[in-house]
């Protein structure tokens, strides 16, 4: 089960851990500091049992632990700690500035760097270093000061990435977190660098992210529609906290609260989520996802996930 948990976690539920995020994408001063995270999730699966030949409703609960530690230098964020339900260490995330954006981070324990090149305050190209090879490069477009389009273009390297699909703190694009867990493999042909890109379009009304939509291979693959609260989103425009995929964008984006994701997959209903938040004053305190999978025609399977933050 906590490799299960491991997966689905990141993307869906790492919404809320600034607060008073400044405009421009990857600039943020936080009025109240977040030093811990702390999560638990629990959920239901389906299971062939062999025995009686039927399948059967599986249930889990995974007690609550202290997910990451946050380290800061005055209004800057330094470091972020992760961790393991067991309390073992799953790697530091560490951030570099120049003139107050983030501009580099970097994780030792998986060797992973990722650079942010700006463009005034506009976020124009990720690039995500593993072992110093380049893994993956995203280059966005904006229109009227917003993201509108990210393309992330994957190469070919000596280390294999499939192992880091289940860390917490790494993201890659939707469709392709998809492929690599599922092991499927990517031929190239002689001489060939790239191996496949992702791009997703992303539509706004007024300061939310209301629909993003997956391209892989050239075709559409996935799309995204979400709902909001009247609260401020702390996490606005700090887009260097994670990468820019379909479920991470509205977190990062969107002046508001996402309360409701809902998923297609090939054009057809693949997940749908809802959000229940308690907040200390004007900041997010506690939030409750509530996540159902319909991938399966016969079985919906469910996960609900409670985040808590503390703050200093």
């Amino acid at each position: 089960m906590t490799a299960k948990c491991h997966i689905l976690i990141p993307a869906l539920i790492a919404c809320l851990l600034l607060a008073g995020c400044e405009k421009g994408e990857g600039v943020y001063s936080a009025k109240k500091k977040v030093v811990e995270v702390y999560k638990e999730c629990s959920g239901n699966y389906m299971s062939w049992n062999e025995e009686s030949g039927e399948w059967e409703q599986i249930e889990y609960s995974e007690p609550r632990y202290m997910s990451e530690q946050w380290e800061w230098n005055r209004k800057k964020l330094q470091s972020i700690k992760y961790f393991f339900r067991d309390g073992g260490s799953a790697g530091t995330d560490v951030f570099k500035y120049d003139d107050g954006l983030v501009i580099v981070r970097q994780n030792r324990t998986n060797s992973s760097v990722m650079e942010f090149v700006h463009e005034g305050k506009e976020l124009q190209r990720i690039e995500w270093y593993l072992d110093e090879e380049l893994y993956s490069m995203t280059t966005l477009k904006h229109k009227d000061g917003k993201i509108v389009e990210a393309t992330t273009t994957f190469y070919n390297m000596s280390k294999s990435a499939e192992c880091l699909v289940s860390a917490e703190q790494l993201m890659f694009a939707p469709y392709t977190s998809y492929r690599l867990a599922h092991g499927e493999k990517h031929a190239k042909a002689a001489g060939q660098n790239e191996i496949f890109s992702e791009r997703i379009s992303i539509e706004w009304l007024e300061d939310n992210v209301m629909s993003v939509t997956s391209y892989y291979d050239g075709i559409e693959r996935a799309n995204w529609t979400y709902r909001y609260d009247t609260k401020k989103n702390p996490l606005q425009n700090f887009w260097t906290k994670s990468e820019v995929s379909g479920s991470t964008i509205p977190l990062y984006g969107s002046e508001n609260n996402v309360i409701s994701c809902t998923m297609s997959e090939d054009w057809k209903l693949a997940e749908d989520c809802s959000y229940e938040y308690t907040y200390d004053g004007d900041y997010p305190a506690k939030v409750c996802c509530t996540k159902y999978d319909h991938r399966d025609a016969r079985f919906s399977t469910m996960e609900k996930t409670i985040t808590e933050y503390i703050y200093k």
